[in-house]
């Protein structure tokens, strides 16, 4: 049962670490992105997922990416802290079904969020963003996790500057 009522916005939801972002939240905001992933998307090109430095990023990510996975959603994880774009680049280059962030962009650090990024790699439009907030408190029917593949990314941003990142397994069979 979440703690308090979870609502997408532009770019997804946001909330104050350990008063609304909670893991319990967390689980329904990833269970409604998964619904919406399985009856929207090709769910079987999975789901890239991401976070950036705020407390507690990785392990809400971990969340996400489990629920995902009981979903029969195969998951991309980034093995690392990553910036938002870089995410982007991930779902458009491996053609994935969408990407989840786990960020809160502009708000204050007392705050963490769970961004969508649509299967192009930018913001969901606002229909997609209104489907998942739909898909709120709708039961996932469990499906067994699956075993995931690594892959690095390498992003070439300015001659000599580049980012490289490793995209792997963390969620494991069960």
């Amino acid at each position: 049962m979440a703690d308090t009522v979870v609502k997408f916005g532009t770019d997804g939801w946001r909330g104050i670490i350990a008063d609304d972002f909670t893991y319990a939240n967390v689980r329904v905001a990833a269970s409604a992105i998964a619904n919406y992933v399985l009856a929207h998307e090709d769910a079987s090109a999975g789901v890239c997922i991401a976070y950036d430095t705020r407390f507690g990023s990785r392990s809400f990510a971990n969340v996400v990416a489990e629920v995902l996975a009981k979903a029969g959603i195969p998951v991309v994880m980034a093995a690392d802290i990553t910036p938002t774009p870089a995410l982007s680049y991930a779902v458009r280059e491996r053609k994935a079904a969408g990407g989840v962030m786990i960020t809160s962009s502009h708000n204050p650090a007392e705050w963490n969020g769970v961004k969508y990024k649509a299967s192009y790699g930018g913001s969901g439009k606002p229909s997609i963003m209104a489907s998942i907030e739909g898909y709120l408190g709708e039961p996932l029917d469990p499906q067994p996790l699956r075993r995931l593949t690594s892959i690095r990314i390498t992003l070439r941003l300015l001659p000599g500057l580049s980012i490289s990142m490793r995209f792997g397994s963390r969620v494991t069979s069960s």
